[in-house]
């Protein structure tokens, strides 16, 4: 059950990563889903509510929101499929109607309401491949006359709305007795992205022109803040868990490894306590090896915080070398992580050469062996290159 606590109602929401092995969750306040709901549900309403919207058939401006839009896009510009419609943004929406601790998002979820967002504000701004779809430029003919018999005379182009009082002086002859009221002027222009009809004011209102539509905030402003709220699972990302932290195997995340702080702090501690004795230390084997399942216990069941943007880059990095891409704008805080045995000694290696340890890379990075004073290879056999690797080929690796 999510905690109640100082007015802040904080719960877990997971995110699916579709990786195995990769758990990953985001600790937030569920008041910020829960406020975002009741927005929602005050637009739903008032959108329902709203039946003004100068057209024969009897509608609101709910059933008209829904049926708006793009029926699908393109798939080959579509990295995640979306549809761009009025009902996949309401569908969306009413998802944040069942967040609780414990709902699930999975990363292309989290990138829907950003995917939205830009369609709704390239549609607002009426340019670009979606620009005919802003309410504001749906054409229509208009007619500066009509003649005795009911025909239009001198047609121009018209956007927005079709009810003009010319349009009203024609119905009377063509069907009289109907209901062919003329709209609010602002509602029609005969230029592009100046008229403020009905769908408009739903969906892109800026609050000049509210007559139709009943509501405070437009659909394009409570798909910002979801957004937004999105952001605060996005920018908070953790991974893993004490019990089962995430194994970050992939090629030269050891070396890297070591850039961050508390990687680095640990490693050193190894380093010198192996230093320090060479003969009975924890970490190293009878045999003279480091003890690398030791020393990935001990890293997997510390929490890691990734502060500076530099760590956050090693993180995103070190996942994509195990084939969990996050998408741009994601970032991991924090979280329980550790590392195959390469990657291990190649840390461990690391930390030693920065103290001058006598330690060396074995059979492709399988083996770190510490080497007492007394053993250390004469400065010939170093040079081989048969017995120790230089610090320049570990990066190679």
């Amino acid at each position: 059950m999510a905690t109640k606590r100082s007015g802040v109602r904080k719960g877990r929401i997971i995110v699916d990563t579709g990786q195995a092995g990769v758990r990953a969750y985001a600790d937030v306040d569920l008041g910020d889903f829960e406020g975002l709901t009741k927005e929602v549900s005050k637009w739903i309403s008032a959108a329902e509510g709203s039946t003004n919207l100068g057209t024969v058939k009897g509608s609101n401006l709910l059933d008209a929101v829904q049926k708006h839009g793009v029926a699908q896009r393109e798939r080959a510009k579509s990295p995640i499929g979306l549809e761009f419609s009025g009902k996949k943004i309401l569908d969306e929406l009413d998802t944040f109607k069942r967040f609780d601790t414990g709902s699930k998002v999975s990363l292309v979820g989290l990138q829907e309401f950003t995917v939205l967002k830009e369609w709704m504000e390239q549609v607002d701004r009426g340019s670009g491949r979606f620009g005919r779809f802003n309410p504001r430029n749906i054409p229509f003919q208009g007619i500066r006359d009509v003649d005795d018999n009911g025909r239009g005379i001198d047609p121009y182009d018209l956007f927005g709305h079709y009810r003009t009082p010319v349009f009203e002086d024609k119905m009377e002859i063509v069907n009289p007795g109907g209901d062919y009221s003329a709209v609010n002027k602002e509602w029609y222009s005969e230029s592009m992205n100046t008229a403020k009809p009905p769908l408009w004011q739903a969906m892109y209102g800026d609050g000049s022109v509210s007559d139709a539509f009943q509501g405070t905030k437009s659909l394009i402003e409570i798909v910002r803040k979801a957004d937004a709220v999105y952001d605060l699972i996005r920018k908070n990302l953790k991974i893993g868990a004490g019990t089962d932290p995430v194994v970050l195997d992939g090629a030269g995340t050891g070396v890297t490894a070591y850039e961050v702080d508390e990687f680095k702090k640990y490693a050193d501690r190894v380093a010198a306590n192996m230093d320090r004795n060479p003969t009975n230390s924890k970490y190293i084997t009878r045999s003279g090896n480091l003890k690398w399942r030791l020393v990935q216990k001990e890293i997997g069941q510390m929490l890691i915080r990734f502060d500076t943007q530099k760590e956050k880059t090693f993180a995103k990095k070190a996942l994509a070398k195990i084939n969990l891409t996050l998408p741009e704008g994601m970032e991991v805080t924090e979280g329980y992580v550790t590392f195959g045995p390469k990657q291990i000694n190649q840390l461990i290696y690391k930390a030693g050469d920065e103290r001058g340890s006598y330690v060396r890379l074995k059979n492709q990075n399988k083996l770190l062996e510490v080497i007492q004073p007394e053993r250390e290879p004469d400065r010939a056999q170093k040079s081989s290159g048969v017995l120790e690797m230089s610090w320049m080929d570990v990066l190679k690796r």
